[in-house]
């Protein structure tokens, strides 16, 4: 039984179900079973980040004299300071995401019998599936945009012309480097910095997809228990040892229900 418990977890946390947002949140030092060491230093290669690049928005917004690109600016901007706004507010909470975690944990291990075992797997899979299409929507995003921005330095290389093609960046952000002649570095910096807030966004949408799913899980387990109870009592009518097995079961699924209700 112990070693079923582990095999659960293990499948739950490592192999299977939730295997994407630990890639995800371990990458932002956000996921609460990764090592301290690690953890501490992708907390500060992120935090340095989103440093510099409000820094250099900051900075842009109060240099750059044509409309329409302030504007352009402002909104990168915004976007910006929003996954800085989702990143913190998970650091600040992290106590809360591992206790939620450990909750979930918690809920796999105690399943008593394989229906109930496989409910919690047939949820855990959909949210898995919901993880896996937010990650590749988001991504396939950033790849389009970068591809069409790049398109014109990669026709110079392979087709060059007798003059350079224009290249423009995916986003409108002041660099403050010339972007003609450090191309590749200019546009390193964007994909880098757009790469880390889509994580920051990925990591945290899908862990809450994780958790709603689980919860979806829970109730639809709490109400196999209360089916059970319905059978059972159907079955053996003013039978004394089936009125104990109905009472057990209703109280163990009022146990999980409150239990759901503490991730609510």
């Amino acid at each position: 039984m112990a070693h079923d418990c582990q095999v659960r977890e293990l499948d739950y946390f490592e192999k299977r179900y939730c295997k994407l947002n630990r890639i995800c949140l371990s990458l932002i030092g956000l996921w609460p079973y990764s090592a301290p060491k690690k953890r501490f230093f992708r907390k500060l290669v992120v935090n340095g980040t989103f440093l510099v690049i409000l820094i250099v928005q900051i900075t842009s917004i109060i240099t750059v004299d044509d409309f329409q690109l302030l504007m352009e600016v402002i909104s990168n901007f915004v976007l910006y300071l929003t996954c800085v706004l989702m990143y913190y507010n998970s650091l600040f909470n992290m106590s809360k995401i591992s206790q939620l975690l450990e909750l979930i944990k918690q809920d796999w291990l105690e399943k008593e019998n394989m229906k109930e075992f496989e409910i919690m797997k047939k949820y855990a899979k959909d949210g898995r599936m919901y993880s896996l299409m937010i990650i590749m929507l988001t991504y396939g995003l950033i790849f389009l945009v970068m591809s069409v921005s790049a398109i014109p330095y990669i026709l110079d290389i392979y087709f060059p012309l007798n003059q350079t093609r224009f290249h423009t960046l995916p986003f409108s952000v002041e660099l403050f480097i010339d972007t003609e002649k450090y191309y590749c570095l200019a546009f390193f910096i964007i994909f880098f910095t757009s790469s880390l807030s889509c994580i920051v966004v990925v990591g945290n949408y899908t862990l809450f997809a994780v958790l709603v799913y689980h919860i979806c899980g829970m109730f639809c387990v709490v109400r196999n228990m209360l089916d059970d109870v319905v059978d059972v009592t159907k079955e053996y009518v003013h039978d004394r040892n089936t009125e104990d097995i109905a009472y057990a079961k209703i109280i163990r699924s009022i146990k999980y229900h409150k239990k759901t209700l503490e991730l609510v």
